[in-house]
């Protein structure tokens, strides 16, 4: 399947930054230091907030001409080279993509990408953990147990800085794919952003079930790894009335343990967790309904309508009315 004319175009097309970096051979940064995590000006580190804005997968386009410094995600990044060629520094090491490879890094993986040149075309997709559907990855454990412990650990905040290699240039069904995930999003074609979301699993499955791939820097498969995505599953399907001394329960932990042990995995508290998928879920109601913000407040389980408010103004920087209201102008 050939990319649409307006995906094309824009890939081979010189943005306002590859102009600049092509006179130049100097970079543009395309982040603002505020858009940092908080560290010292040689650890870059790539926010969600402002690389997943509205908490929704991004497809992009990498910048040509001029090197990029090394920085890690806190998010999943996914590297495709559609053409030419990509050399990059990975947690120090150098490794070359051809044609058609895929590098799939975890969070706290560093990298860093020398200057491409005008026939270098990389492209990188990223999303957040909650993209991840919890019933998909169940079965994931079962038939492919080590991208199981991959993925899972990127949820925790000790990543170990690892990336799989997947070797795709010989996978015709898995370029297609890709192709269309291109051609959904840069073409913004009716219902794009929810047809890419069911397009991550069948990506995912497609790499790990018909792609060569290797697995660079080890593998600890833990079986705290197996609580941590249980813990996950449990809020995820009783989000509006969980309580942490349930949760211990069905997990058969201490309460005052698992409570240490979800801020250790997790970097959130249980709390954190649990207001996490409620405003995913709240989110999806001011989207798509018409619904009262007090009905959402208390279809999601949230204790008080200030609190709702609260909460939503500390993830979204605005509160739910406006958020409605922005989303319906887009």
């Amino acid at each position: 399947m050939p990319l649409h004319k307006i995906a094309e175009e824009y890939l081979l097309s010189f943005t306002n930054i590859e102009k600049k970096q092509r006179e130049t051979k100097c970079l543009v940064p395309d982040f603002e230091r505020s858009k940092l995590a908080a560290s010292n000006e040689k650890d870059i580190r790539l926010l969600n907030h402002f690389f997943l804005k509205n908490n929704r997968i991004s497809i992009s386009k990498h910048n040509r001409f001029a090197d990029y410094p090394e920085h890690s995600h806190e998010f999943l990044e996914l590297n495709y080279l559609l053409r030419g060629h990509c050399k990059q520094t990975i947690n120090g090491e150098p490794f070359e993509l051809k044609k058609g490879d895929i590098l799939l890094f975890d969070k706290n993986c560093k990298h860093s990408i020398f200057a491409l040149d005008e026939e270098d075309i990389l492209i990188n997709i990223i999303f957040p953990q909650d993209k991840l559907d919890l019933d998909w990855m169940f079965s994931l454990k079962k038939e492919n147990n080590t991208l199981f412990h991959f993925l899972i650990q990127d949820f925790s905040c000790h990543a170990k800085g690892k990336f799989i290699h997947f070797k795709a240039s010989e996978n015709e069904d898995l370029q297609e794919i890709l192709c269309q995930m291109i051609n959904k999003y840069f073409t913004d074609s009716a219902f794009s952003y929810d047809i890419l979301k069911f397009y991550i699993p069948i990506l995912f499955m497609e790499l790990i079930g018909n792609t060569r791939y290797e697995i660079v820097g080890g593998l600890c498969k833990e079986t705290n790894n197996e609580i941590t995505f249980q813990c996950f599953k449990f809020i995820e399907e009783n989000y509006q009335d969980l309580t942490l001394e349930t949760l211990a329960k069905l997990v058969g932990y201490n309460k005052n343990y698992l409570s240490n042990f979800l801020k250790v995995k997790t970097g959130k508290t249980f709390t954190e967790l649990i207001n996490q998928e409620k405003l995913r879920h709240a989110v999806f109601l001011l989207e798509t309904t018409s619904l009262s913000v007090q009905h959402i407040c208390d279809a999601t389980g949230f204790s008080s309508r200030n609190y709702f408010y609260r909460v939503f103004c500390e993830q979204f920087q605005m509160t739910p009315m406006i958020y409605r209201k922005q989303k319906r102008k887009a």
